[in-house]
């Protein structure tokens, strides 16, 4: 499956930054580990935050504004979901994705007790591309 990400949201992600500061705008990029459904989700939220560090005006309410926006996008999906999200945002390097993603699970592990994480399935993705 092919997606296309605009350069502005691409650059959220430090691989995908790296990879077009090094001459590869325009080119595809295989993601063997991620599926097609956590990558819409990950571009989705480098869409919202693509002009988070160009805007010099970021106020405390907008940064808020932008936090509850992540937390509803990351409560609409499955506990499945949101693992496999951790990992694409661990992959890419996109740290505001990866802790937002991070404290929904210790959100819902929260009394659960010691071992609530000790069957977290292991999961690779079908292979998707990204053209920058």
């Amino acid at each position: 499956m092919l997606f296309k990400m605009l350069e502005p949201a691409a650059r959220v992600s430090v691989l995908l930054a790296d990879t077009i500061d090094q001459g590869c705008a325009g080119c595809n990029v295989l993601l063997h580990d991620i599926d097609a459904r956590t990558l819409a989700t990950v571009i989705e939220y480098c869409n919202e935050h693509a002009d988070e560090g160009s805007s010099g005006g970021n106020s405390e309410a907008s940064e808020e504004a932008l936090k509850e926006w992540d937390r509803k996008l990351i409560d609409g999906l499955s506990p499945d979901a949101v693992y496999d999200l951790i990992d694409a945002a661990n992959f890419l390097h996109i740290k505001g994705l990866l802790d937002a993603a991070c404290q929904k699970v210790a959100d819902m592990r929260h009394g659960q007790g010691k071992d609530s994480g000790a069957d977290v399935p292991d999961r690779k993705g079908s292979g998707v591309q990204v053209v920058l």
